[in-house]
């Protein structure tokens, strides 16, 4: 018997789910978290943009996953870095490498969704031979990415096309230029 592992301990990890389960997907997500908490999901890799895993299933050949995340254009990135370098709290957070748990409200006050909004934003494919999307390996997939949310809430910036240490870097770029003003 299947552990009754809990996925999503943090805001992040939590706010992924709630943002998955929008799109009208509980009951497949359901099958999937039987899956991941089965720890039937192996090989996870987390690029910019871009999840890949390997899912074991009925077969002896694990199927392949792989999410693709809209990334944010340069043009976003810029607008939200200089918007959040104009909050002193966010910004000194952000530069220290905490994730403030409420950014998210940040962003949308700029005008971008950190979160996906809906599955337009999303771009799945499973080598199994279930057409439903998600199907149960991809549903899976989506909550080790919460329970890796959980571990570095900055994943999500990367999913969404910036690392952690070059969005830290960008925001060190603007605040040094702003501090350079003032003396």
């Amino acid at each position: 018997m299947a552990s009754k592992k809990t996925f999503s301990y943090t805001w992040w990890g939590k706010k992924w789910i709630q943002a998955l389960e929008s799109f009208g997907w509980a009951n497949r997500l359901e099958r999937g978290r039987r899956y991941a908490r089965q720890g039937k999901v192996i090989d996870l890799n987390i690029e910019k943009g871009k999840i890949t895993a390997f899912v074991s299933g009925t077969r002896s050949t694990p199927y392949r996953v792989s999410i693709k995340v809209q990334k944010f254009r340069k043009s976003q990135w810029n607008a939200i870095i200089k918007f959040l370098s104009s909050k002193a709290l966010y910004a000194a957070q952000l530069l220290s490498g905490t994730m403030p748990e409420d950014i998210q409200y940040v962003f949308e006050e700029a005008g971008i969704n950190i979160l996906p909004q809906d599955e337009t934003e999303l771009k799945v494919s499973c080598s199994c031979p279930d057409i439903a999307i998600p199907c149960k390996h991809i549903a899976a997939v989506h909550y080790i990415i919460a329970e890796e949310l959980d571990k570095d809430p900055f994943l999500v910036f990367k999913l969404r096309g910036m690392g952690k240490e070059e969005f830290i870097e960008q925001m060190t770029k603007l605040n040094t230029k702003k501090y350079k003003k003032f003396n």
